[in-house]
């Protein structure tokens, strides 16, 4: 049987499965990409398919330039063998293969890539001043502009900061969203000075473990979380 017959019952499973047009396209073009190459190699039967096939595949993927002239991105290489990944489990699930093959493919390493722009102290600076101080509004979008400042938190984990997440004695800010979306909890050094008269103005100024306690910034409706 050939590599490629197969793939159209794969397809198939997939719109059975609900997944989007658009992703069955896309898995489509990667699985049709895979199979033209294999035939280039002269692997074209399904008793051809196996860890070495897949191994040249994933070779390729690594050396291959696109219309510009430029390298497959790690995010295009990891769509292509993510969708190999699930064809090949695909095959051993239906019983087509007696090994499951997309245990052998490990998908490229994202690249730790800093920002494109990274602000100058100046910039950082005006931005840190563009809160009116004279306001309560403008006195809290500063301490938040700090707190984001110092940490790197998101948007999302910044909203949800509890008192009891701020240790204000010694200038700590313990993130606990992260648990919930599976990423280390972290305890942060703050550097601003404005957050300590803010926050103990809600209750007592130690951390207490445990105990998160109301939110501290309020929503338009004058509603804390």
């Amino acid at each position: 049987m050939l590599i490629r017959e197969l793939i159209p019952g794969y397809l198939e499973e997939l719109k059975i499965l609900n997944r989007s047009p658009l992703t069955i396209r896309n898995i489509r073009g990667a699985l049709n990409a895979m199979a033209l190459f294999l035939e280039h190699e002269g692997i074209t039967e399904l008793v051809q398919f196996n860890r070495n096939a897949l191994h040249l595949f994933q070779e390729d993927l690594a050396y291959r330039l696109t219309a510009k002239g430029k390298q497959l991105s790690v995010s295009t290489r990891e769509k292509y063998l993510c969708s190999v990944r699930g064809f090949a489990r695909y095959l051993y699930a239906t019983d087509y293969l007696t090994a499951d093959l997309s245990k052998t493919i490990t998908l490229p390493k994202q690249p730790k890539r800093l920002p494109k722009v990274i602000l100058e102290y100046v910039e950082i600076t005006k931005i840190m001043a563009a809160p009116d101080m004279r306001t309560p509004d403008g006195y809290r979008n500063r301490i938040i502009l700090e707190i984001l400042y110092d940490t790197g938190i998101r948007a999302a984990e910044m909203a949800a900061v509890k008192t009891g997440d701020l240790d204000i004695v010694h200038g700590y800010l313990t993130d606990q969203i992260r648990q919930g979306n599976k990423r280390p909890c972290r305890t942060d050094k703050l550097t601003g000075v404005r957050y300590n008269k803010a926050v103990s103005s809600h209750g007592p100024t130690g951390h207490e473990p445990g105990k998160r306690k109301q939110g501290i910034w309020c929503s338009i409706a004058g509603e804390r979380r």
